[in-house]
């Protein structure tokens, strides 16, 4: 169905046009009528494509000013909070020197329970897990997403302190999705694409902020 939605939406470009400009030509004269086929364009040009250039310019606004790795403070730890932490997760961390990982225990994508548990490595190297009341981290790596006013999104990976919500580090990336007609392309196209068609991520390098602020306190 994909392949028919260009054509459909040029032939439906051109057979508004020609509307408009048949019905609201009645009666006026043929040089009045050229200053009015210009003005018709200009104004439909607008409408159909108005939403890309705006979406476009907030994007790279955003990307000069926002996109990158920020770094306000650092201090080595044993561990940290990691909402919605999987056994894959913890290893990764416990493999890069940390102590221990603490959260609760993912179900595919949520939560399994209530409980927290505190991730470490047992004496023979496997991970292993604990229920804990009383956390040991003082900091806490989150997930945020922000939805443009043009369409795209901000992705903000931060770590913040536990006890005063203070920012220590964040890394920002900036998704370009386009206005509505590319969105309407990408969902009949494909609907992985919608929203992921550029984006920017300033100086992060794929650096990881965890391991930016809190580095590991024995590594």
């Amino acid at each position: 169905m994909g392949i028919f939605i260009v054509p459909l939406l040029c032939l439906y470009y051109i057979v508004t046009f020609w509307f408009i400009c048949k019905v609201s030509f009645w009666g006026y004269s043929r040089s009045v009528k050229k200053i009015h086929v210009a003005i018709r364009f200009i104004m439909l040009s607008f409408i159909f494509y108005g939403s890309e250039l705006y979406s476009y310019a907030e994007w790279k606004v955003a990307c000069a000013t926002t996109a990158g790795l920020h770094v306000y403070g650092k201090e080595s730890v044993d561990g940290f909070f990691y909402p919605g932490i999987g056994e894959i997760e913890s290893r990764y961390f416990l493999n890069h020197g940390y102590s221990f990982i603490e959260g609760p225990e993912l179900n595919g994508l949520k939560p399994a329970t209530d409980q927290t548990y505190r991730f470490y490595k047992d004496p023979s190297g496997f991970v292993d897990k604990e229920a804990v009341r009383k956390l040991g981290s003082k900091y806490q790596y989150q997930s945020q997403q922000i939805k443009m006013l043009g369409g795209g999104k901000i992705e903000k990976d931060v770590v913040r302190n536990m006890d005063t919500g203070a920012v220590l580090g964040e890394s920002v990336v900036v998704q370009y999705s386009g206005g509505l007609i590319q969105d309407l392309l990408f969902a009949f196209f494909s609907a992985d694409q919608v929203g992921r068609s550029a984006q920017c991520s300033g100086n992060s390098n794929r650096k990881n902020i965890i391991e930016e602020v809190i580095p590991p306190l024995f590594k």
